[in-house]
């Protein structure tokens, strides 16, 4: 692993930061500060200048979820504390110039919202937004979709009705597609302590308008999940599940589209150390998983392990050389195609031992994948006319598969800059994009005094 370098600092409270890999090995990072969202690009082993993309007046940007589509696009879904659920989109080769970001008016406006948002984006660009209404009457887990790239929206559709169960809380959902078939988790709360309790699934096997009986896989508090599809049926959960004496990381997997579950060989338990954790796909199905910890000298500790489709084994982790002290900081992590596994977390401290009291810091190492070869993209050029120029694909390459026909016509309505469409996914993990999708949970790590 690197040392830990600097890639911002603010003055304000960092709220999340977020990676997104896309299939040109180059890593997506952004970040909310405020009413703020932040951009900037690894290409070429450095990060490119910061740049401030998105903005939203007289609100906090609370919550990120993104996705780079088959054209090239960068898409964004963004929560606000007054409850508003946003999509913005940009391509993502032009992804750092403002003006290149187009934003729909606000999609749902279901306050109060769990700030927990996901999307997911099949293969011909259709989009799906899920999100919860917490709490009160019309309580449950909800659904969005567009078909012509984020211009229209439909109404809510409701994937889970909390009310008729009898929950006090319904939060936290996630979304993937494959083959066709939706697949959807999610937990509860009680306001007694708040805490997350359980995993619940569903899915739809006809593009959202009805959904399965759920199925609970999990019943007892939960810190956090993930939810991954790939293949052509295979759809993965991994979880840590709170036991009240240790946290025990829990994989399961569907082998069959969601019809029946197996729970896979796990990682043991990963001790009692409460720290933030993410996990990510690669292009050969691993998964990988992190998780930062305070060692017993107070310092940022990196435990690395990694799921190889049979056993889960311990890599070799790293101290990140830095005091914790009393802060909040979250952890988001991707791999890119050339195997570039990158990590970011944000440290937002107080007191006068920290250099920067609000930061934003990346590591990163190799990882055994085999890289896909990806032809080169046409170079985008900024077109100085309003209406774009849209390229078609060469379907004479033999060794460009195309995808499924879409009305090209639709990409020009609001587009600043035509996406470059030799932008070609070549074998990506359905949602593996979305590293940033799992649940963010928010740390404070307190020294504990020694034990008398």
């Amino acid at each position: 692993w690197t040392s830990p370098s600097l890639l911002t600092t603010s003055e304000i409270p960092i709220n999340q930061g977020l990676l997104v890999a896309d299939p040109r090995g180059k890593i997506h990072a952004l970040w909310a500060v405020q009413n703020e969202v932040f951009y900037t690009r690894w290409e070429q082993e450095n990060w490119l200048e910061a740049s401030s993309v998105l903005r939203r007046p007289n609100e906090i940007i609370n919550y990120l979820a993104a996705q780079i589509d088959t054209f090239g696009r960068l898409h964004v879904v963004w929560t606000t504390t007054s409850g508003g659920v946003y999509h913005s989109w940009a391509n993502s080769e032009l992804a750092t110039i403002r003006t290149e970001w187009v934003t729909s008016d606000i999609i749902t406006d279901a306050s109060p919202i769990d700030k927990v948002v996901d999307l997911e984006i099949s293969s011909v660009g259709n989009i799906q937004i899920i999100y919860s209404v917490p709490i009160n009457e019309n309580r449950g887990i909800y659904l969005v979709q567009s078909e012509d790239h984020g211009v229209t929206w439909s109404e809510p559709i409701q994937v889970f009705d909390a009310v008729a169960e009898g929950w006090e809380m319904v939060v936290s959902p996630q979304i993937r597609e494959i083959s066709g078939t939706l697949h959807v988790i999610w937990s509860q709360r009680q306001f007694a302590d708040m805490n997350l309790v359980g995993i619940y699934y569903s899915n739809s096997v006809n593009g959202g308008s009805t959904w399965s009986s759920y199925r609970t896989l999990s019943a007892i508090p939960v810190i956090s999940a993930k939810l991954f599809a790939h293949g052509d049926q295979t759809v993965q959960i991994l979880r840590i599940e709170d036991t009240g004496e240790h946290l025990l990381p829990v994989h399961e997997a569907s082998y069959d589209n969601g019809v029946t579950w197996t729970r896979l060989m796990g990682l043991g338990t990963i001790g009692t150390a409460l720290g933030p954790s993410d996990v990510t796909m690669d292009l050969e199905g691993q998964l990988h998983l992190l998780q930062l910890i305070e060692n017993i000298v107070g310092e940022i500790e990196l435990l690395d392990w990694v799921w190889d489709g049979r056993n889960w084994r311990a890599e070799q982790g790293a101290s990140l050389d830095q005091s914790i002290g009393e802060m909040l900081f979250t952890l988001s992590i991707a791999v890119s195609t050339n195997g570039q596994l990158m990590g970011m977390y944000n440290i937002n401290a107080s007191g006068s031992n920290h250099t920067f009291s609000n930061a934003l810091y990346t590591f990163h190492r190799l990882v055994d994948i085999h890289p896909v070869e990806i032809p080169t993209p046409t170079p985008v050029i900024m077109s100085p006319t309003p209406t774009p120029e849209i390229i078609p694909i060469d379907n004479e390459d033999p060794d460009i598969v195309p995808t499924a026909t879409i009305d090209v016509s639709l990409l020009q309505q609001g587009a600043p800059s035509t996406p470059n469409q030799s932008f070609l996914v070549v074998g990506l993990i359905a949602g593996s994009s979305s590293a940033f999708l799992f649940i963010a949970i928010i740390f404070m790590i307190r020294k504990r005094n020694p034990a008398k």
